[in-house]
Protein backbone atom coordinates (compact mmCIF):
# COMPACT_ATOMS: atom_id res chain seq x y z
CA UNK A 1 0.00 0.00 0.00
CA UNK A 2 0.95 3.42 -0.84
CA UNK A 3 0.72 6.12 1.90
CA UNK A 4 0.03 9.61 -0.65
CA UNK A 5 0.69 12.88 1.19
CA UNK A 6 -0.02 15.38 -0.96
CA UNK A 7 -3.16 17.78 -1.07
CA UNK A 8 -6.48 16.46 -1.25
CA UNK A 9 -7.21 16.93 -5.01
CA UNK A 10 -3.55 16.30 -6.09
CA UNK A 11 -3.82 13.12 -3.80
CA UNK A 12 -6.97 11.81 -5.63
CA UNK A 13 -5.54 12.63 -9.00
CA UNK A 14 -2.37 10.49 -8.17
CA UNK A 15 -4.34 7.54 -6.13
CA UNK A 16 -6.26 7.20 -9.61
CA UNK A 17 -3.04 7.06 -11.74
CA UNK A 18 -1.32 4.88 -9.66
CA UNK A 19 -4.23 2.47 -9.63
CA UNK A 20 -3.86 1.70 -13.40
CA UNK A 21 -0.72 0.17 -12.44
CA UNK A 22 -2.27 -2.06 -9.96
CA UNK A 23 -1.30 -0.03 -6.54
CA UNK A 24 -3.75 0.40 -3.64
CA UNK A 25 -2.89 3.86 -2.01
CA UNK A 26 -4.42 5.46 1.47
CA UNK A 27 -4.50 9.37 1.36
CA UNK A 28 -3.46 11.63 4.53
CA UNK A 29 -3.10 15.06 3.09
CA UNK A 30 -0.79 16.92 5.37
CA UNK A 31 -1.28 20.16 4.25
CA UNK A 32 -4.00 22.33 2.85
CA UNK A 33 -4.16 25.91 1.22
CA UNK A 34 -5.65 29.16 2.17
CA UNK A 35 -6.12 31.76 -0.74
CA UNK A 36 -5.55 35.43 0.32
CA UNK A 37 -6.45 38.28 -1.88
CA UNK A 38 -2.76 40.79 -1.86
CA UNK A 39 -2.60 43.52 -4.24
CA UNK A 40 -0.15 43.11 -6.87
CA UNK A 41 1.40 46.20 -8.17
CA UNK A 42 1.84 46.57 -11.93
CA UNK A 43 5.24 47.60 -13.24
CA UNK A 44 6.30 47.07 -16.81
CA UNK A 45 10.19 46.98 -15.22
CA UNK A 46 9.18 43.65 -12.79
CA UNK A 47 9.30 39.97 -13.49
CA UNK A 48 6.93 38.02 -11.71
CA UNK A 49 8.04 34.97 -10.54
CA UNK A 50 5.30 31.71 -10.55
CA UNK A 51 6.53 28.40 -9.04
CA UNK A 52 3.34 27.07 -8.22
CA UNK A 53 0.20 25.74 -9.07
CA UNK A 54 -1.61 27.30 -6.33
CA UNK A 55 -0.43 30.56 -7.07
CA UNK A 56 -2.23 30.29 -10.36
CA UNK A 57 -5.21 28.98 -8.38
CA UNK A 58 -4.99 32.01 -6.11
CA UNK A 59 -4.43 34.41 -9.60
CA UNK A 60 -7.68 32.75 -10.82
CA UNK A 61 -9.67 33.51 -7.99
CA UNK A 62 -9.06 36.91 -7.85
CA UNK A 63 -8.47 37.20 -12.08
CA UNK A 64 -10.21 40.36 -13.01
CA UNK A 65 -8.39 42.23 -9.75
CA UNK A 66 -4.86 40.76 -11.19
CA UNK A 67 -5.93 41.66 -14.75
CA UNK A 68 -3.05 44.31 -15.79
CA UNK A 69 -0.53 42.10 -14.20
CA UNK A 70 -1.58 38.74 -16.35
CA UNK A 71 -2.29 40.81 -19.53
CA UNK A 72 1.07 42.84 -19.60
CA UNK A 73 3.56 41.50 -16.53
CA UNK A 74 6.41 39.85 -17.61
CA UNK A 75 6.61 36.01 -15.89
CA UNK A 76 9.21 33.79 -15.26
CA UNK A 77 7.59 30.17 -14.36
CA UNK A 78 9.23 27.30 -12.63
CA UNK A 79 7.65 23.68 -13.44
CA UNK A 80 6.06 22.94 -16.62
CA UNK A 81 2.59 22.09 -14.95
CA UNK A 82 2.48 25.59 -13.34
CA UNK A 83 2.75 27.05 -17.21
CA UNK A 84 -0.02 24.95 -18.25
CA UNK A 85 -2.34 25.92 -15.98
CA UNK A 86 -0.99 29.75 -16.04
CA UNK A 87 -1.74 29.85 -20.10
CA UNK A 88 -5.47 28.06 -19.18
CA UNK A 89 -5.93 30.85 -17.49
CA UNK A 90 -4.65 33.95 -19.50
CA UNK A 91 -2.27 34.49 -22.32
CA UNK A 92 0.37 35.56 -20.42
CA UNK A 93 4.02 37.37 -21.61
CA UNK A 94 6.75 34.20 -20.74
CA UNK A 95 10.21 35.39 -20.06
CA UNK A 96 11.82 32.13 -18.78
CA UNK A 97 10.53 28.94 -17.96
CA UNK A 98 12.93 26.20 -16.16
CA UNK A 99 11.96 22.46 -14.54
CA UNK A 100 13.63 23.78 -11.29
CA UNK A 101 14.12 26.67 -8.75
CA UNK A 102 18.50 25.45 -9.63
CA UNK A 103 18.19 26.15 -13.28
CA UNK A 104 16.16 29.28 -12.58
CA UNK A 105 18.75 31.10 -10.24
CA UNK A 106 21.26 29.46 -12.46
CA UNK A 107 19.15 31.63 -15.47
CA UNK A 108 19.08 34.52 -13.44
CA UNK A 109 23.05 34.74 -12.53
CA UNK A 110 24.10 34.24 -16.02
CA UNK A 111 21.84 36.54 -17.43
CA UNK A 112 22.59 39.81 -14.89
CA UNK A 113 22.09 42.31 -17.55
CA UNK A 114 18.18 41.25 -17.91
CA UNK A 115 17.95 42.37 -13.81
CA UNK A 116 19.74 45.49 -14.67
CA UNK A 117 17.21 46.18 -16.73
CA UNK A 118 14.26 45.44 -14.28
CA UNK A 119 13.61 46.97 -11.05
CA UNK A 120 12.01 43.82 -9.18
CA UNK A 121 11.30 40.23 -9.60
CA UNK A 122 8.33 39.65 -7.77
CA UNK A 123 7.86 36.55 -6.38
CA UNK A 124 4.10 35.39 -6.48
CA UNK A 125 3.77 32.49 -3.98
CA UNK A 126 2.59 30.81 -0.40
CA UNK A 127 3.35 31.17 2.67
CA UNK A 128 6.25 28.26 2.65
CA UNK A 129 8.56 29.04 -0.14
CA UNK A 130 12.15 27.40 -0.75
CA UNK A 131 14.39 29.26 1.04
CA UNK A 132 17.86 28.22 -0.16
CA UNK A 133 16.47 29.65 -3.28
CA UNK A 134 15.44 32.88 -2.17
CA UNK A 135 18.65 33.23 -0.09
CA UNK A 136 20.57 32.32 -3.23
CA UNK A 137 19.06 34.63 -5.19
CA UNK A 138 20.11 37.44 -2.61
CA UNK A 139 23.05 36.25 -2.54
CA UNK A 140 23.68 37.67 -5.64
CA UNK A 141 22.26 40.87 -5.07
CA UNK A 142 19.16 40.35 -6.90
CA UNK A 143 15.87 42.26 -5.22
CA UNK A 144 13.08 39.65 -4.93
CA UNK A 145 9.94 40.94 -3.16
CA UNK A 146 7.16 38.52 -2.34
CA UNK A 147 3.77 38.50 -2.59
CA UNK A 148 1.80 35.49 -0.71
CA UNK A 149 -1.66 34.92 -2.11
CA UNK A 150 -1.98 31.53 0.21
CA UNK A 151 -1.27 30.39 3.17
CA UNK A 152 -0.11 26.60 3.80
CA UNK A 153 -1.85 24.91 7.32
CA UNK A 154 -0.20 22.09 8.26
CA UNK A 155 -2.33 18.82 9.61
CA UNK A 156 -1.93 18.40 13.72
CA UNK A 157 -1.62 15.14 13.31
CA UNK A 158 -1.65 11.98 11.55
CA UNK A 159 -5.52 9.84 11.10
CA UNK A 160 -5.69 6.87 13.47
CA UNK A 161 -6.41 4.93 9.81
CA UNK A 162 -2.93 5.48 8.72
CA UNK A 163 -1.15 5.64 12.42
CA UNK A 164 -2.57 2.08 12.42
CA UNK A 165 -1.57 1.18 9.15
CA UNK A 166 1.77 1.85 9.95
CA UNK A 167 2.10 0.08 12.83
CA UNK A 168 0.76 -2.83 11.57
CA UNK A 169 3.23 -2.92 8.16
CA UNK A 170 0.48 -2.03 5.64
CA UNK A 171 2.53 1.01 3.94
CA UNK A 172 4.89 0.30 2.21
CA UNK A 173 5.44 3.03 0.34
CA UNK A 174 5.44 6.60 1.00
CA UNK A 175 5.30 9.68 -1.64
CA UNK A 176 6.50 13.25 -0.54
CA UNK A 177 6.66 16.31 -2.78
CA UNK A 178 7.94 18.68 -0.87
CA UNK A 179 10.65 19.48 2.21
CA UNK A 180 8.00 21.10 3.92
CA UNK A 181 5.54 18.16 4.07
CA UNK A 182 8.48 15.98 4.67
CA UNK A 183 9.18 17.60 7.71
CA UNK A 184 5.57 17.69 8.98
CA UNK A 185 5.74 14.12 8.18
CA UNK A 186 8.66 13.02 10.36
CA UNK A 187 7.62 15.26 13.11
CA UNK A 188 4.56 13.01 13.65
CA UNK A 189 6.41 9.97 13.55
CA UNK A 190 8.45 11.52 16.40
CA UNK A 191 5.36 12.82 18.21
CA UNK A 192 3.44 9.48 17.69
CA UNK A 193 6.74 6.97 18.22
CA UNK A 194 6.24 5.32 15.20
CA UNK A 195 9.79 5.46 13.98
CA UNK A 196 10.62 1.46 15.09
CA UNK A 197 7.32 0.76 12.35
CA UNK A 198 8.73 2.99 9.27
CA UNK A 199 12.57 1.77 8.80
CA UNK A 200 11.74 -0.34 6.08
CA UNK A 201 9.75 1.94 4.59
CA UNK A 202 10.21 2.77 0.77
CA UNK A 203 10.18 6.70 0.27
CA UNK A 204 9.85 8.39 -2.95
CA UNK A 205 10.77 11.82 -2.78
CA UNK A 206 10.03 14.47 -5.61
CA UNK A 207 13.97 15.86 -5.39
CA UNK A 208 17.15 15.68 -3.95
CA UNK A 209 16.49 18.49 -1.54
CA UNK A 210 13.57 16.46 0.02
CA UNK A 211 15.43 13.55 -0.03
CA UNK A 212 18.00 15.32 2.08
CA UNK A 213 15.07 16.35 4.84
CA UNK A 214 14.46 12.73 4.58
CA UNK A 215 17.48 11.11 5.42
CA UNK A 216 18.46 14.01 8.05
CA UNK A 217 16.12 12.22 9.83
CA UNK A 218 17.51 8.90 10.16
CA UNK A 219 14.28 6.83 10.08
CA UNK A 220 14.56 5.41 6.44
CA UNK A 221 16.83 3.35 4.77
CA UNK A 222 15.07 3.56 1.45
CA UNK A 223 14.87 6.91 0.03
CA UNK A 224 14.21 7.57 -3.72
CA UNK A 225 14.60 10.85 -5.80
CA UNK A 226 12.65 11.17 -9.20
CA UNK A 227 14.48 11.53 -11.92
CA UNK A 228 12.54 14.54 -13.08
CA UNK A 229 10.44 16.98 -10.60
CA UNK A 230 7.42 15.95 -11.70
CA UNK A 231 4.30 13.06 -10.84
CA UNK A 232 5.00 10.97 -14.12
CA UNK A 233 8.58 10.75 -13.16
CA UNK A 234 7.61 9.81 -9.38
CA UNK A 235 5.26 7.28 -11.35
CA UNK A 236 8.31 5.71 -12.77
CA UNK A 237 10.43 5.68 -9.90
CA UNK A 238 7.62 4.07 -8.08
CA UNK A 239 6.79 1.53 -10.51
CA UNK A 240 10.56 0.58 -11.46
Amino acid sequence: MILITRPYEEAKILKKELSKYGFESVLDPLISFKILFKKIEYNENYYYLVSSVQTVRALSKFKKKHELVLSDGNFLVIGKKVLRELKNLKQIKIKKVTENSDEMFNYLKKNSHLLRQRKAIIYLSGSIINKDFLKKLKSKKILVKRKILYKVLSQKNLKRKTISLLRNHKIKKIVLFSSHTAQIFINHIKSEKLKDYVTDINIYALSERIKVVVKKSGFFRKINTASQPNQLSMIRQIKS
